[in-house]
């Protein structure tokens, strides 16, 4: 049972409460999430930084007092302007503005001091955005203080400000808490793409199911016919697999129909798309300009979109959604500014409210804006409107020839 299961059931005398509302002086996992991305487009907006300190116990099981004990040290630890909540079931994270990573350090350090005299194990993690490595988080941290610094005596557990009621833990739970410790591993403990992105909800991913098993099945003789013609215009294999940035912008492979000659220089794409992010030109293909690495009929399956039609084999795996933002190139993810990143807090999908609102006509800009408002918006209506679009904007594509 989770620390955050066990601390409302007992505040609500053995009832299950509204997680919505505030649990022990800091705030529920739906009302941090709001502050956490408020303070995200702040630091968007004005350039500023913050740290996240991120604390996980070990399951405490029916040691409420302990749990009241490591809220309270929290509260009477951090500033004015620090905030403290729930991040989910196992895991306690403290907001800090303004603060450096090796300040949010430090922070975390005297918990885990403090906290090692009550003798409750505790693993930290402490993320800086934007981190100053441009990754969206630092690495984690092992919550343990310095062997030299361990107290020898549980006789400073009240001076160090912790309630009376308070006391040491048995051998036999203090043992089992630090195995469970030591099994959590680092999936267990977020970072910040963990907490701002969206987890898919029951409903997305049905449909992502139904849909691309249902896809498959229907368009396997069409998969068949575009693989044969690949295997008579050009040598190689009929399917391309590329390395695409997903969902919290870690990376996967999308599956492709190969509409390249082999060994074609990517260079010349990546110049071209790096031009377009600084521009404010319209988005139009590469190939829309006689691309020469482009084989017979290529152009075709492209504009078609025919080859995006392997994609659903992401979407069954999981990669990606029937709708979503476009997974985009490791390249271009690096030139990213930080509120780009937005897009990344939602599934990748085979399509998009990009391709069904202009696509080859938009700027970069104004496809960041609409990925970046589709992934704050998504909905099960939005979802539904931009599946009906998607026909028409690609017959409307084929057709304009672009």
């Amino acid at each position: 049972m989770s620390i955050f299961t066990i601390y409302q059931r007992r505040h609500n005398n053995g009832r299950a409460f509204d997680p919505i509302t505030s649990l022990g002086g800091i705030y529920s996992q739906k009302e941090f999430k709001i502050i956490l991305e408020r303070e995200r487009a702040r630091v968007e907006r004005n350039s500023h930084y913050f740290t996240l300190a991120v604390f996980h116990f070990a399951p405490i099981k029916n040691k409420l007092s302990r749990i009241i004990s490591v809220i309270r040290l929290l509260r009477t630890r951090t500033r004015i302007t620090d905030v403290v909540g729930w991040l989910d079931d196992d895991n306690i994270g403290v907001f800090m503005p303004e603060t450096p990573h090796e300040g949010g350090h430090r922070f975390a350090q005297d918990i885990i001091l403090t906290l090692s005299k009550t003798e409750i194990p505790v693993k930290y993690r402490v993320l800086t955005y934007p981190s100053p490595d441009g990754k969206v988080s630092l690495p984690s941290g092992r919550g343990e203080p310095d062997k030299d610094k361990r107290p020898t005596s549980r006789a400073a557990l009240v001076s160090d400000g912790l309630p009376e009621n308070v006391y040491p833990l048995s051998r036999s739970t203090l043992k089992q808490m630090n195995n469970d410790l030591e099994n959590t591993s680092e999936k267990d403990i977020p970072d910040l793409a963990d907490v701002y992105a969206r987890p898919p909800e029951f409903w997305k991913r049905a449909v992502d199911v139904c849909g691309a098993t249902v896809g498959l099945l229907l368009l396997s003789p069409l998969f068949l016919c575009v693989s044969l013609l690949i295997k008579l215009v050009s040598k190689g294999p009929v399917f391309y697999r590329q390395e695409r940035m997903g969902y919290k912008g870690k990376p996967f492979k999308m599956y492709k129909f190969r509409t390249m000659h082999l060994g074609a220089d990517t260079a010349v794409h990546q110049d071209y798309l790096q031009n377009l992010m600084r521009s404010d030109e319209p988005m139009t293909k590469l190939d829309d300009k006689k691309d020469p690495r482009i084989i017979p009929f290529g152009g075709l399956l492209r504009r078609s979109s025919l080859d995006e039609l392997p994609q659903l084999l992401n979407v069954l795996n999981g990669e990606m959604s029937l709708v979503g933002p476009r997974p985009c190139l490791p390249y271009e993810a690096k030139d990213f500014d930080l509120w780009h990143n937005k897009r990344f807090d939602v599934l990748p999908g085979m399509t998009g409210s990009w391709q069904v609102n202009g696509k080859n006509k938009t700027t970069f800009k104004e496809m960041m804006r609409l990925d970046v408002s589709y992934s704050r918006k998504n909905s099960f209506s939005q979802d539904t409107k931009i599946l009906l679009k998607t026909v028409p904007a690609i017959v409307e594509q084929i057709w304009g020839g672009k």
